[in-house]
């Protein structure tokens, strides 16, 4: 779909290859900004302000550069504005789809740290995360996005990133275990 865009681009068919922008990204770019807000208003009111920026822009698109990687990134920074604007706290919520796909992508690497189905305990365990870990798990795991793509995205060096995602599951880890501990104790009390 990305090299019909570029065609579409190349021949200065900008309303057409819009057309396909929004047909492709449209629910990506939900996913994302879901992700970052946690918010499904205004994660809807990301996808269309995302959207005006990709139109306004599409003009002057470097065809050199990834179309998926410029979208993302025009995306991400529409709602670090608006989060930051709105000092809203970011996380991403595990009653939905994508908190589910976090979920389930942990529970596969440390089956024996938590039980499946605890997502409210995951909830918590996700808003205790820096802002920068919390983007990494939704880019990595959610998005499906590589090392290098997802490094792309946030403007850092691939390094960078494999070091947030390690140190986010690792805290992830730690804090399912005291969450268990914590509820072994109540167990015990009652």
């Amino acid at each position: 779909m990305d090299e019909e865009i570029h065609n579409k681009i190349k021949a200065g068919l900008f309303l057409e290859a819009f057309e396909l922008i929004v047909t492709e990204y449209q629910a990506k770019i939900f996913r994302l900004a879901l992700g970052i807000l946690n918010d499904e208003s205004t994660a809807k009111d990301m996808v269309q302000e995302t959207l005006i920026k990709v139109w306004k822009a599409l003009p002057n698109f470097r065809l050199e550069s990834k179309l998926s990687t410029w979208i993302y990134a025009i995306a991400r920074n529409t709602c670090y504005t608006e989060a930051k604007h709105k000092s809203l706290r970011v996380y991403t919520s595990l009653d939905s789809p994508e908190g589910a796909a976090i979920s389930d992508s942990l529970v596969e690497e440390k089956q024996d740290s938590f039980k499946p189905g605890d997502s409210a305990e995951l909830m918590i365990i996700l808003d205790k995360l820096p802002d920068n870990y919390r983007t990494a798990v939704t880019l990595f795991y959610i998005e499906q996005k590589s090392y290098e793509e997802a490094a792309e995205l946030l403007g850092q060096p691939v390094g960078t990133f494999k070091t947030w995602l390690f140190r986010a599951r690792k805290m992830m880890v730690s804090l399912m275990k005291r969450l268990e501990t914590q509820e072994q104790i109540k167990q015990t009390c009652l």
